[in-house]
């Protein structure tokens, strides 16, 4: 008897300071998920907060990402922001669902 693989998830890490990231040219992006059910264990995560020298327009890349991503989110997805802290990363990892998906 095979053990069967599990999907725990994927962080996807966008740094804040970048223009919108694009699914075209970035064959790892997670919009390119097959399994109806994955988006639910993908958290999407700025990066790189405390490198910003101009908060206005990081708070509108926000923005964009959010509406960039809004897809993602309606099918399960999370968008937070990673503090370069230990307490950050350990807050991203409890947003994931409990039960890891399993994979065939």
């Amino acid at each position: 008897c095979k053990p069967q693989t599990r999907f725990g998830g994927i962080i996807y890490l966008h740094e804040i300071s970048q223009a919108r990231d694009d699914p075209k040219t970035n064959f790892m992006h997670p919009t390119k998920l097959s399994e109806p059910d994955a988006p639910k264990y993908v958290i999407l995560a700025t990066v790189k907060w405390n490198l910003v020298k101009t908060p206005v327009v990081a708070e509108l890349r926000e923005s964009q990402l959010r509406e960039f991503w809004s897809k993602m989110v309606e099918r399960g997805s999370q968008i937070t922001r990673f503090h370069e802290s230990t307490e950050s990363a350990r807050l991203i990892l409890e947003m994931f669902p409990k039960n890891p998906l399993p994979v065939e």
